[in-house]
């Protein structure tokens, strides 16, 4: 698999898009966003990514493969689920006691009235105290198809037939375009199953992206679908800020957007602002509903600062940070025998002994059993590429520098240092010597990112929108 920066892939889209818009346009849904998943892996060459896809065979059997299933499969019986649903990755952050609780959605539980059920989503973490694990029901994708469904998967067959006529539409490329709506289907399937007739009013779970098959479900059961942020946002995002011209005339109710979309603070809205997708989506800011072990600056211990470079590794990085790591370590030892590079692996590093395996009296690794809040408090620099921690580490006096002209992400990092969230760090720099070059004063105010948490936005939104 090819691996291409944030603008080229973009820049890709910007030209085949806009002129599959015509043919993507379905009877309900416009199936742009689907037709993007296919484009991006195409673009990359993840043919991890095509499938054996039922679009190459007859509608008759497309339909009727599913009452076959129905028929061997055992009986089932659906569990009920409440007005509110919330569908979590089970991101987990402990309590002082060490029960694990949700990351994203406990705020949520503690505010709330409305009855939920607090569902963990098909690839998700279970560690969590929760309702239900979609897991468990993955049976439901065995029933025969309700006839709202058998119109919806003749929608898409017409769909793809209108795009195989099309001139961008190679024969390889079109593979992955059924290989994109094979996915969609299916997972439509389980939720519309999953959600029909139930008392289902709200939806709410961390992203709009690979999250169609859900968004559908609840268009054609009347459920609003809200969004949580979970990360960073950004203008070179290729599911955030679409251009105009690649949404030009969508119904974007139809397009699998959200109706409503959780910011942490105003920062992340003048970003969204910018895209054309937020036509029709409301922007609330609910603040810093992140759940943490320490809740807030005011109620940590004062902690002295320490000579200590932190790093946040990311995620699927490994062989960037550590080629990082192997020309930083013998520069802070020759110059700065005094300092500690200390690197937080991410919580689902697949390649942690490659950073072990780098053996350095001045390196000190760290993993999840290590508070990120408590470790930026202490640090003096925070060196990344782009991680979300360049955004955590905000009002802890923390001189944060961005890698700048290094990895496929380098446009990411380049926005770091627009967006004023980090100064920028050459690969070859000593980073030490810019603590009296940049003065943390110039960075983005804490309060912009992340505002104060305001349980009344998720009551208003939640309870008696």
């Amino acid at each position: 698999m090819e691996n291409h920066s944030f603008t080229a892939i973009n820049k890709h889209l910007l030209e085949l898009l806009p002129e599959l818009l015509p043919s993507l346009q379905g009877e309900r849904f416009h199936y742009l966003k689907i037709a993007q998943h296919a484009a991006v892996y195409h673009f990359m060459g993840s043919s991890q990514k095509l499938i054996a896809h039922r679009f190459n065979k007859s509608f008759f059997w497309q339909h009727h493969i599913y009452s076959l299933k129905a028929f061997r499969a055992k009986n089932h019986l659906r569990p009920a689920l409440n007005e509110l649903v919330l569908i979590d990755s089970g991101r987990a952050a402990p309590l002082a006691d060490g029960q694990a609780v949700s990351v994203y959605f406990q705020h949520i539980k503690e505010q709330v009235s409305s009855p939920l059920s607090h569902l963990i989503a098909l690839n998700g973490n279970n560690e969590i105290a929760h309702d239900l694990d979609l897991k468990s029901q993955l049976v439901l994708m065995q029933k025969s198809l309700h006839p709202e469904e058998v119109r919806l998967l003749k929608d898409i067959n017409s769909v793809l037939k209108q795009l195989k006529k099309q001139p961008q539409v190679s024969a390889d490329f079109w593979e992955y375009l059924a290989s994109a709506f094979h996915r969609f289907f299916e997972e439509f399937h389980l939720y519309f199953q999953l959600f029909k007739n139930q008392k289902i009013k709200k939806v709410v779970a961390t992203n709009h992206y690979h999250q169609e098959g859900l968004i559908a479900a609840c268009r054609m059961n009347k459920i609003k679908f809200f969004e949580l942020q979970h990360g960073l946002m950004s203008k070179c995002d290729i599911y955030y800020a679409y251009p105009e011209q690649v949404l030009p005339s969508i119904d974007l109710r139809e397009a699998f957007f959200a109706d409503t979309l959780f910011l942490y603070g105003e920062f992340w809205k003048g970003i969204l602002r910018q895209g054309g997708e937020q036509k029709n989506t409301q922007l609330e800011v609910a603040g810093d509903y992140v759940h943490k072990q320490l809740q807030s600056q005011d109620e940590q211990p004062e902690l002295v600062k320490k000579n200590v470079i932190f790093i946040g590794a990311q995620k699927n990085m490994h062989l960037e940070y550590v080629a990082y790591l192997k020309q930083l370590l013998p520069l802070v030892e020759e110059k700065h025998p005094d300092w500690i590079v200390q690197v937080k692996l991410h919580p689902l590093e697949k390649k942690a002994d490659l950073y072990y395996a780098l053996e350095h009296p001045q390196l000190d690794i760290r993993w999840n059993e290590s508070d990120l809040s408590t470790l930026l408090r202490e640090a003096k620099i925070q060196i990344s590429v782009y991680s979300t921690t360049l955004y955590d580490a905000l009002g802890f006096d923390v001189l944060n520098l961005s890698i700048q002209n290094y990895t496929a992400y380098k446009d990411y990092a380049a926005e770091m240092i627009d967006m004023k969230i980090a100064f920028p760090l050459d690969f070859d720099a000593d980073p030490i010597a810019l603590l009296d070059e940049f003065h943390i004063t110039e960075l983005t105010p804490r309060e912009r990112v992340y505002s104060t948490f305001d349980p009344n936005v998720f009551k208003n939104r939640l309870d008696h929108d």
